[in-house]
């Protein structure tokens, strides 16, 4: 229902105590009420609307205790602009009250955006190291509260410098979402998995000991593999590294610091043959 519907009854009940009581008693406040709600609910139509009807019962009112009809007639018409300046002005503060709402939601909508951007690598779509590092932090917390293992797997691609000298970086990119989406595919839902940097990526995995993340890392092993296979003419590899916190105290920069550590220990072994 439009608001002008009720707005207009309103004023035609007033008017007619208006014209009862005669000039006496000021009605103005009264007028003003129902003249405000339907400009606050409604749109200029109805804010000139319920203005007209205002103005033309103080008329009718005022016409039944002032004879000289002219006078009537000039007092009705700036009661009109009055009723019709109130109106304006309380549609306008709407209007500038809903703008300024949606500007507000606007610039929530785009920090939130930008947040969200600070926290995640543009190309992958993964967590950045930041993000990473804030979210193992938590990690450690929760897992010596609740006495749960967590494990961390640094991982880092071999020879991705060929696929950018090989295919070009336009691939090189390529290949990197791909990773991505392969490192997605071997964790869970619950666990964490971020791009460090370049070539370099780090999974959280939460309530996992040593067997299963095991298992993990060679599925990531095998997804690269599978990767690897579409760039035959580059030397795709994985080295992943493998680390958990030893002790309540342990922090995030440690953890990382055992994983990469373990990782390039796992690269020097792929590359000394046997037996040395």
């Amino acid at each position: 229902m439009r608001p002008v519907w009720i707005a207009v009854p309103a004023i035609l009940v007033i008017g007619w105590v208006d014209y009862l009581t005669g000039p006496e008693i000021g009605f103005s406040l009264l007028y003003l009420l129902p003249i405000a709600i339907s400009a606050w609910k409604g749109d200029a139509i109805d804010s000139a609307a319920a203005a007209v009807t205002a103005a033309g019962c103080w008329i009718v009112a005022d016409a039944a205790a002032q004879p000289a009809m002219a006078v009537t007639l000039w007092n009705g018409f700036t009661r009109f602009v009055i009723f019709g300046a109130a109106a304006f002005l309380v549609h306008q503060v709407r209007i500038d009250r809903n703008e300024l709402h949606a500007m507000n939601a606007r610039l929530q909508a785009a920090l939130r955006s930008e947040a969200e951007l600070a926290r995640t690598d543009p190309l992958t779509g993964l967590a950045n190291s930041r993000a990473f590092l804030e979210q193992l932090e938590r990690e450690l917390a929760r897992a010596g509260r609740d006495e749960r293992s967590i494990t961390l797997l640094y991982i880092d691609l071999d020879g991705f410098k060929s696929v950018n000298d090989q295919y070009g970086h336009q691939t090189g990119d390529e290949v990197l979402s791909r990773i991505a989406e392969a490192l997605r595919a071997s964790v869970r839902t619950g666990d964490v998995i971020a791009r460090m940097g370049g070539d370099e990526f780090a999974a959280l995995l939460w309530g996992a000991g040593a067997g299963p993340a095991t298992d993990v890392a060679a599925r990531i092993a095998e997804s690269v593999q599978g990767v690897a296979a579409s760039y035959p003419a580059a030397t795709l590899g994985v080295s992943i590294g493998v680390a958990q916190p030893r002790g309540a105290d342990v922090t995030a920069e440690q953890l990382l610091r055992e994983a990469d550590d373990a990782m390039y220990d796992q690269k020097r072994r792929d590359v000394t043959p046997a037996g040395e």
